[in-house]
């Protein structure tokens, strides 16, 4: 059914006409590549299997590093994407695979036609779990560049589960920082209490460095883990909030816009088994 008719304002006579003319509404801000990520981003939370807010804290870590670095702002700018991107591939892959990097131990939760689940994987299945790890790296980084984030956040996502390499010094300093983020944030959520983990913290990245995560970038989290003013960003009930009104990336409107979603889209179809495009449809 077609509605020619057009919408019209009731308007009260006893209020201010200004009320109705508010012509700042105009100057709204359009939506940025970083602010509907930082949205979406719990979906890709959920699709792990993890806490809202992930991603996010990832998020905050990476660009409290980067920015204690002395990194451009571009570079800020592409450790903000990679880490709230980084698990975007688990929505492509038919098992949920979590790994906990604080303390080493690493858990299979499959969610197949069985719903099967699993504290643990078992001798026969870490092939099964290291194939699962490296084809959601590989989505995600597909999907990165799909959105137009560049080759820096591509890699970022595609190396995010990778440990530090002393030899591999051509790696990124992005992607150094991801992975760091990536592995420190599963540590504090595995460790209890705030308080607890404001104690413990520093000694538990202190432990990684050389090892698991870049010197360097450890021992830079270790320093902002010195102070109150980082962990109440970490756990700030508002962090979204905080992280939308950086207006990272570019400003979205029409085709634009529909193209970057569309993105999104596509994996929502992949994840729900439907043929691509279905969403856009």
């Amino acid at each position: 059914m077609t509605v020619s008719a057009p919408i019209q304002a009731a308007r009260a006579d006893f209020l201010d006409p200004s009320l109705y003319d508010d012509s700042s509404l105009t100057a709204l801000a359009h939506a940025t590549q970083g602010t509907l990520l930082t949205g979406l981003s719990h979906s890709f939370d959920l699709a792990e299997g993890r806490k809202p807010g992930h991603a996010q804290r990832i998020a905050y870590i990476g660009i409290s590093i980067a920015a204690e670095m002395g990194l451009a702002p571009s570079e800020i700018e592409d450790v903000f994407f990679a880490c709230l991107l980084h698990d975007v591939g688990m929505s492509g892959v038919g098992t949920n695979v979590r790994v906990e990097h604080g303390r080493g131990a690493r858990a299979l939760a499959g969610t197949g036609s069985g719903d099967e689940l699993l504290g643990s994987i078992q001798p026969g299945r870490w092939p099964e779990a290291v194939q699962a790890i490296n084809r959601h790296c590989e989505i995600g980084a597909r999907v990165a560049r799909k959105m137009g984030l560049g080759e820096a956040v591509s890699h970022a996502v595609a190396n995010h589960h990778q440990s530090w390499d002393a030899a591999d010094t051509a790696a990124p300093i992005t992607s150094r920082i991801v992975a760091a983020a990536d592995r420190v944030e599963s540590m504090i959520e595995s460790e209890g209490p705030p308080l607890l983990v404001r104690r413990k913290g520093p000694a538990l990245v202190r432990e990684m460095a050389g090892r698991e995560l870049d010197p360097v970038v450890a021992s830079t989290l270790i320093e902002l883990s010195s102070r109150d003013r980082f962990w109440f960003g970490f756990y700030d009930n508002d962090l979204a909030s905080s992280l939308m009104s950086m207006n990272f990336g570019s400003s979205l409107q029409g085709e634009d816009l529909y193209d970057f979603l569309g993105v999104i889209s596509d994996v929502v179809d992949s994840r729900n088994g439907r043929e691509t495009g279905r969403g856009r449809r």
